[in-house]
């Protein structure tokens, strides 16, 4: 288990060629053949993350398409309960400096599906004959959102749900199971975010853990 900071600031130009429905707290994504988009990334000077297990500063790096920012990673958690923290952004020509509050959100534990552990990390067996329930335990703060995944373009499938934290659980509906390949992806966590604008920009900040997250074999 390893955490960290990450942040981007610039525009993204490009599509995908994804249709969506929507179904109760879930979406069913399908995708053919895409246009990548492409990040135009610019500097926003030095940020600060600051009410965590560590205070941490990442400066920009050079990267592809413009400045990135990436901390060292840090192994386990940097934080294991609500706890309020803040992003401080310095700014720079491009960016305007900002700050932002939020509240890490507390870890869950997923209860179903159930994982097994093997050599290369969890693995799922889930039947996409049927609905899927997804529960867990520990939820506080933000939303909890379970992902599943199969196949590549042209036929790539996801089905996202998202649900609030503490309700416990989030039903995938059996229309959307049924589309899903014999293999592909689980994954759950757990996320807080704010936005705030400032001049032109847009600027979000989340706080998650995904600790739940592997190969997934459906079955009929």
């Amino acid at each position: 288990m390893a955490g960290g900071v990450g942040a981007d600031f610039g525009l993204v130009t490009g599509k995908t060629s994804c249709t969506s429905t929507t179904s109760g707290d879930c979406q069913l994504y399908q995708c053919g053949p895409s246009t990548n988009p492409t990040p135009q990334l610019l500097s926003a000077g030095n940020i600060t993350v600051t009410g965590l297990a560590a205070d941490i500063t990442v400066m920009p790096a050079a990267g592809i398409n413009g400045p990135t920012y990436l901390s060292a990673p840090y192994s386990g958690f940097l934080w294991t309960s609500s706890r309020p923290t803040t992003l401080t952004v310095a700014g720079s020509a491009d960016v305007p400096a900002f700050t932002l509050s939020s509240t890490a959100p507390n870890p869950i534990s997923v209860t179903a599906p159930v994982a097994q552990t093997g050599s290369t990390g969890l693995t799922y067996a889930i039947s996409r004959g049927a609905a899927l329930a997804v529960t867990w335990t520990g939820g506080i703060d933000g939303n909890v959102t379970a992902s599943l995944t199969s196949g590549t373009a042209p036929s790539q499938v996801e089905i996202i749900c998202v649900a609030a934290a503490s309700k416990g659980t989030v039903t995938v509906p059996a229309s959307f199971m049924s589309m899903l390949g014999n293999s592909g992806g689980f994954s759950a966590g757990v996320a807080t975010f704010v936005t705030k604008n400032v001049g032109d920009w847009l600027m979000e900040f989340e706080a998650s853990t995904i600790k739940d997250e592997g190969q997934a074999t459906y079955t009929p």
